[in-house]
């Protein structure tokens, strides 16, 4: 057995409840659906990933 990194595939994804209502967004996918995220949502993940991603970019760089 491999010890393997964990990934995760991003799609579009239309979330439907018990009720039938339905939640466009994005959705987070492991082995199963791990999230779903509305559009904004998923906007301000990718914004927070993007300023960590600098960051780390940053300490990096000067290291």
């Amino acid at each position: 057995m491999t010890n393997r990194r964990p990934s995760i595939r991003v799609r579009k994804y239309t979330w439907r409840d018990q009720a039938g209502n339905e939640t466009p967004g994005i959705s987070l996918w492991g082995r199963d659906l791990a999230a779903h995220l509305t559009y904004d949502e998923a906007r301000r993940l990718a914004d927070k990933l993007h300023d960590l991603v600098d960051a780390a970019s940053t300490i990096t760089e000067s290291d």
